[in-house]
């Protein structure tokens, strides 16, 4: 059963950890977002460093899924810290 969350949350399936409520920072200066996991998919936005996210789900091929300020899309897992203590139990 998939149950989907608001505010553009992805739908977790029962007794699976979804990831949401991780937060995480951009590490580095002007990171692409992208509309997709991967270099194939459109960069839709840049991210300056130090710009906080919601990490939405869980990494896809090296890119974790995020949203700020209504901006949803996929950033390369290695220019964001993450902090996983705050994960939703």
């Amino acid at each position: 059963t998939l149950f989907g969350g608001s505010l553009d949350e992805p739908g977790a399936i029962c007794g699976q950890e979804s990831g949401v409520g991780r937060r995480g920072v951009v590490n580095d200066p002007d990171v692409n977002v992208r509309s997709g996991p991967g270099l194939e998919s459109p960069v839709i936005d840049v991210f300056d460093e130090g710009t906080e996210v919601a990490v939405l789900g869980e990494e896809d091929g090296g890119y974790l899924p995020v949203a700020v300020a209504g901006v949803s899309g996929w950033v390369a897992s290695e220019w964001l810290d993450v902090d996983a203590s705050a994960a939703r139990e």
